[in-house]
């Protein structure tokens, strides 16, 4: 190849050549980058799409064209003031899920006070949701009004539609309750062992105690059903609560640990779904083999987003962060202490800190 460093003309035609080249050049350039900034947005959208629905198989599983009707009941197991309500909120949000707040409740409170149900009319309600059988026994209009598909069941006050409730009932995927008034694991085996057909799924839903024991405080100004409400609490009711909350629910999880007859079971914490509600809702639905849907996603964000002054206690659109740990901050430590001692081994066998640290 010649060289002509000393050529001038000949410097400005190959000056010109590569002058002419540059355009091209920048064009070409261009769509690289821009190619490459589509490639990126698509597969972070991808990421996302992945990160809200589960896998495939899950998802071919659960909205099967044609489904076949399978007796089959999800139950919310909990005690009051342990953030059931927004868990079961959230599955109510989902319209392929049939939902029914308390259906226990109107059995077994008369007068709002006594203890009057049998464990015999418990199965049976439980029974007829799991099998959609809906006559005589049709939950209350206090209870069917805390859900979607009961809301729209009782479009006038008493005047309950049990034709469209076994209707919903049946078409849809997943049928849940949530209920806080079965105590004893005895209950839930002699259900199935009178109703082997059911196919039933147990979400146990736990929550430090000492909150639920500030919540019932605050909330119902009291600690049991029954009780005369008021706004002063001794150090000694906090402790004798405390004792009786706390027995009641270390029976449920000792019992829980030796049942074998749901087809699932999860213990999930109030404290790790409020700190990150997207996650532990998404794992929640996958191990039951339920569609995380949009519809879940955006209700989870608007229910656990709210300003703290729009947080009453029976919302169940709340900052759920801010709310969880709420106790710590406002209840006496004398009262945090009386509340703690009755309830140590139960702490310690949910994972929970006798300490105020989390």
């Amino acid at each position: 190849m010649r060289h002509y460093p000393h050529c001038p003309s000949h410097s400005r035609r190959y000056t010109a050549k590569i002058t002419n080249k540059t355009p091209e050049s920048t064009s070409l350039s261009n769509i690289a980058v821009t190619g490459c900034l589509l490639f990126i947005v698509l597969t972070v959208y991808c990421y996302a799409l992945l990160q809200i629905t589960p896998s495939n198989e899950t998802s071919a599983a659960n909205f099967d064209s044609n489904p076949v009707f399978t007796p089959q009941l999800t139950l919310i197991l909990s005690q009051q003031r342990s953030g059931s309500s927004w868990l079961g909120s959230i599955f109510d949000s989902d319209p392929s899920i049939f939902y029914l707040f308390e259906p226990l409740h109107s059995k077994i409170y008369q007068s709002s006070s006594l203890l009057l149900s049998t464990v015999e009319a418990q199965i049976e309600i439980l029974h007829n949701i799991c099998t959609c059988n809906f006559g005589s026994d049709v939950p209350s209009y206090g209870v069917l009004e805390q859900s979607r598909v009961g809301k729209q069941a009782s479009t006038l006050l008493y005047n309950i539609d049990s034709d469209y409730l076994r209707e919903q009932c049946m078409s849809a995927r997943v049928r849940v309750a949530k209920v806080v008034k079965i105590t004893d694991i005895s209950t839930l085996e002699k259900f199935l062992s009178t109703y082997p057909e059911c196919q039933l799924d147990v979400v146990h839903l736990v929550r430090d105690p000492r909150g639920s024991i500030s919540s019932r405080m605050g909330t119902f100004k009291r600690f049991f059903p029954g009780e005369v409400t008021r706004t002063n609490f001794t150090v000694d009711e906090v402790k004798t609560a405390a004792g009786i909350l706390c027995e009641d629910r270390a029976r449920l999880v000792s019992g829980l640990k030796n049942f074998h007859g749901a087809r699932k079971l999860l213990t999930v914490r109030y404290e790790d779904i409020a700190e990150d509600p997207v996650s532990s809702i998404k794992e929640i639905f996958y191990k039951l083999d339920i569609y995380f849907t949009v519809n879940v996603y955006n209700y989870i964000l608007q229910s656990s987003k709210a300003s703290n002054s729009a947080s009453g206690g029976y919302d169940t659109i709340k900052n759920s962060r801010a709310v969880y740990n709420k106790w710590m901050h406002t209840m006496d430590t004398e009262h945090i202490q009386a509340a703690t001692g009755p309830c140590m081994e139960l702490l310690k066998s949910l994972n929970y800190s006798s300490e105020l640290l989390y």
